[in-house]
C-alpha cells in the first residue's frame, strides 16, 4: 500500500485543498470558529492560521464548517466563509490584505470559491452585493454587481464565448450571464430549484451551456447566440431528467457528461442528452453522490 507521509485533524469543514508549490490551504474549525489553514504540503506543519467567522451548522446539527475552498492568486489567498465574511490574505504570511462581509446568508450557507478574472475577484452572494459581484482584487472595492436573485450554492463559472469573456451565475431559481468586464447583464433564464439547492457548476462547451439541479429536476443544454446591444440568447437544446446533479459537477470528456449524481454513476451525451450507460441502480447503492 501507499506510505503515509503525514496526517493532521484540522476539525469539520467542506473545504477542498489550494496546493501551489509547497503550501497547501484548506479550511477546518478552531475553537468553534470557522478558520482557514496554510500548511507544509511536505510535512503537514502548520504554517499560518486564521480563525476568522463564527461556526456555522447546516440545519442537520451534524453538517458544520467552512462551505468554499481556499482560492490562490498572485501571492494571495481569498476565502467566503459560510456565513459570508470575504477575505484576502497575504499567502506566505497570513497577514490580512482586505475582508468584506455580505448577507444574508442563505439557508445552507454560502458554499461558491472566489473566482480570480483578471483583476477581478468574483463572488455570488445576493442581497446588497447583487447575485454576481466583482471586486478589485487587491483593495477589496467594489467594481461592478448584477442581478437581484438570492445566491445559490456554485462557484461563479467563467467562459470564452465570440472572443468575449462571461460569468455565469447559478442562483436560487434562476441562471444569469454577465459580461466579465463590465457586469452587464446579457442573458437570465428561469430555473427552478428545491429551497435553492443549486449547486453544480454549469459546464460551457461549443457555444453551448449545461445547467443540472438535484431533488428530481433535471438537466439542460441551451445554445448561446448573439442578440442585439450585446445581449445573448439561449435556445434549448435538450431538457431532460437523465442527470440530476445534487451538488457534483460532471466531467466532460470527448462529447460526454460523466457523473455521480443523486442516482448512479452515469454517461450522458452532451449534445443529445441520451445516457450512454448507467451504473449502481440499488437502492442502496454508493455511486449516487460520487460516494
Amino acid at each position: 500500500g501507499l506510505k503515509k507521509l503525514w496526517e493532521r485533524d484540522l476539525g469539520p469543514a467542506f473545504s477542498s485543498f489550494a496546493v501551489v508549490g509547497d503550501r497547501l490551504y484548506t479550511c477546518g474549525t478552531k475553537d468553534k470558529q470557522q478558520a482557514i489553514f496554510c500548511l507544509n504540503a511536505n510535512t503537514g506543519a502548520i504554517v499560518w492560521q486564521d480563525a476568522f467567522e463564527p461556526e456555522m451548522t447546516d440545519p442537520d446539527p451534524e453538517l458544520f464548517g467552512t462551505r468554499a475552498t481556499p482560492t490562490y492568486d498572485d501571492g494571495r489567498v481569498y476565502i467566503l466563509g459560510g456565513i459570508g465574511r470575504l477575505i484576502c490574505y497575504d499567502a506566505k504570511s497570513g497577514n490580512k490584505i482586505w475582508d468584506r462581509k455580505f448577507g444574508p446568508m442563505p439557508q445552507w450557507g454560502f458554499s461558491g470559491s472566489v473566482l480570480i478574472e483578471g483583476n477581478h475577484a468574483i463572488v455570488s452572494v445576493g442581497g446588497d452585493g447583487g447575485s454576481l459581484c466583482a471586486l478589485n482584487k487587491k483593495t477589496g472595492d467594489m467594481i461592478w454587481k448584477c442581478g437581484t436573485d438570492r445566491p445559490g450554492y456554485a462557484t461563479p463559472y467563467p467562459f470564452t464565448f465570440k472572443d468575449k469573456r462571461y460569468i455565469c451565475a447559478f442562483l436560487y431559481g434562476s441562471v444569469i450571464l454577465a459580461d466579465a468586464a463590465t457586469g452587464n447583464k446579457v442573458w437570465e433564464m428561469e430555473w427552478p430549484s428545491h429551497s435553492g439547492v443549486n449547486a453544480a457548476s454549469p459546464i460551457f462547451h461549443d457555444g453551448k451551456l449545461f445547467i443540472s439541479s438535484g431533488y428530481g429536476f433535471g438537466c439542460g443544454v441551451f445554445k448561446l447566440a448573439h442578440a442585439k446591444d450585446d445581449m445573448l440568447t439561449g435556445k434549448q437544446v435538450w431538457k431532460s431528467k437523465a442527470l440530476k446533479n445534487k451538488f457534483q459537477t460532471p466531467v466532460l470528456y470527448k462529447g460526454n457528461l460523466y457523473t455521480s449524481d443523486e442516482q448512479m454513476l452515469k454517461c450522458v451525451d452532451f449534445n443529445t442528452g441520451d445516457i450512454r450507460w448507467r451504473k449502481g441502480e440499488s437502492l442502496f447503492s454508493r455511486m449516487k453522490h460520487g460516494t
